[in-house]
């Protein structure tokens, strides 16, 4: 039975089930699954690996054998994923280097959706790097998403659109506007959860959530009453409306943030991950104490601490290691996986899949 909880597990075990195991696999069977794995390397962290198939793959298809694609569609396919691994590394001037280069490339060669696509990924760059830096520097991506948004509604991109208002309420929420900004994602999430990248739509659905937080400190702190937090942790106020207001907007949160970590749990985004699990114990902690609201802050909390851990050692590490598991010993050694090699048929594909898979597991 090959199916697995992640997303990118389960399309490279479909991908070396429909191969013909009698023939070599095509080069565009290679180069898909290829990109696929590197792209989940990237999600979670495996910057050796990642970094490997990148190197391979560019030269892959500079060969005349291995062109899947035309020219101009490989260099841009080259750049976005340079910049979602410098994205990943926090790398911010070089990821907006590789995608400055990608929407002059895809200006000057009048492709309309990669040229959005590309001022899109400048926006979430920008949004990215404001997390580590000065709050005035999310107003950054507010021009490259004006722009996305004029191309997208002059060529009717409605998926493309939508995707780059959830990013724009992202900025309003960052300057405050949070009522703007969840009236923006309302009108975009339809299509956003129809259409967009699982990662877009754990975003928006992270970004939803934190408009109502948002607005819930907003009521508690002060502004429609006044409101006390006793040591139990449940809210008394003159007004007892606003405490139940606040307690909707709390639940409404958790919901979001069930569903956000529920899509980033497919695909072992453990950045995001922790974010999630932070703001789900902070939530917790302010409902009432009661055993089921106890045993879900800690649990989110432990599972906050386990990815920082395991988050600190995939970046630490230069290649890609997982425990051995022995049916003769309980011995756990550790040994690591060769890199540099492009998976060129199913069983090799499956390889790689497995041990990424037990290491995830691990935790």
């Amino acid at each position: 039975d090959e199916s697995s909880s992640n997303v990118y597990a389960s399309t490279l075990l479909h991908l070396a089930k429909s191969s013909d195991t009698k023939k070599s696999p095509s080069t565009g069977w290679i180069q898909t699954s290829s990109t696929i794995l590197h792209e989940w390397c990237v999600r979670s962290y495996d910057f050796s690996m990642a970094r490997s198939l990148q190197c391979l793959l560019n030269n892959h298809a500079a060969l005349p054998s291995g062109a899947l694609m035309p020219a101009i569609e490989a260099s841009l396919a080259s750049l976005t994923r340079s910049t979602h691994l410098s994205i990943q590394q926090r790398d911010y001037e070089r990821a907006k280097t590789s995608a400055r280069r990608a929407c002059w490339l895809a200006s000057h060669h009048g492709l309309l959706f990669q040229q959005a696509w590309q001022l899109l990924q400048l926006a979430l760059i920008d949004l990215e790097s404001s997390s580590c830096a000065p709050q005035s520097t999310i107003e950054r991506a507010i021009p490259p998403l004006l722009e996305c948004l004029s191309l997208c509604e002059d060529y009717f991109m409605d998926p493309l659109r939508a995707v780059a208002l959830s990013a724009l309420a992202k900025v309003h929420l960052g300057m405050g506007r949070f009522r703007k900004a969840r009236s923006m994602l309302n009108a975009a999430m339809s299509l956003v959860m129809q259409h967009g990248h699982l990662w877009l739509q754990s975003e928006a659905c992270l970004t939803l959530a934190k408009c109502h937080l948002a607005e819930a400190s907003w009521i508690e702190g002060g502004k429609p009453g006044d409101l006390i937090s006793d040591r139990k942790g449940i809210l008394s106020t003159t007004d007892s409306g606003h405490a139940i207001d606040i307690m909707n907007l709390r639940q409404t949160a958790l919901f979001q943030l069930e569903k956000s970590a529920s899509i980033l749990e497919q695909l072992d985004e453990i950045s995001r991950l922790r974010e999630v699990y932070y703001l789900q114990a902070r939530v917790y902690q302010s409902l009432p104490h009661i055993n089921r609201n106890l045993r879900k802050r800690d649990e989110a909390a432990r599972k906050f601490a386990q990815l920082g851990i395991e988050k600190q050692k995939r970046i630490s590490s230069k290649v890609m290691s997982i425990p051995r598991f022995s049916t003769e010993s309980t011995d756990s050694g550790w040994w690591d996986v060769i890199q540099g090699v492009l998976p060129t048929d199913c069983d090799g594909l499956r390889r790689v899949v497995l041990l990424k898979e037990q290491r995830s597991q691990q935790r």
